[in-house]
């Protein structure tokens, strides 16, 4: 791992390694495990995250379909692997900045919307903090997604 960080990106990357034909992505070593993995689309078990290193923009692995047991570890009660919006559907990150946009990740673009318990509308969701949170238009209140509900939370 590096530093206090839960996964490691040095020689781990996708972008840059050959891509075997009739496949999608190269296969990597996990940044959170180091199991060398497949990309899903290639039967796999790999999801794409972004990040930067070394100032340049690149793609990682990491296990996700199941997930491996470093990955729940570095996700419990937080979000370690966050979106951004920035682009047409999202983006995966670790790190402090979108490899897309490069945008901080307290900017990050919205990615999403879902209803709001408190006043019913649709509202942008997005991913600036270690926790998914909403704000609802409404009541000015922030929300939070934990074990699978929004619960109002005082900033």
């Amino acid at each position: 791992m590096s530093g206090n960080k839960p996964y490691t990106l040095a020689g781990r990357a996708v972008t840059g390694r050959p891509v075997p034909d009739k496949q999608d992505v190269a296969a990597a070593p996990c940044i959170f495990c180091g199991r060398v993995i497949k990309h899903m689309n290639d039967g796999g078990k790999g999801w794409l995250c972004g990040s930067t290193e070394e100032g340049e923009p690149r793609e990682y692995l990491y296990c996700d379909q199941p997930q491996c047991k470093s990955v729940k570890v570095a996700e419990k009660g937080r979000i370690v692997i966050w979106r951004c919006g920035c682009v047409a559907d999202y983006v995966e990150n670790v790190g402090d900045n979108c490899h897309a946009c490069g945008c901080p990740r307290e900017k990050a673009v919205p990615y999403d919307t879902d209803e709001c318990p408190l006043c019913g509308k649709e509202h942008e969701v997005f991913e600036r903090t270690p926790l998914r949170r909403m704000k609802c238009r409404a009541t000015k209140k922030v929300l939070e997604y934990n074990n699978n509900r929004w619960k109002e939370v005082t900033l």
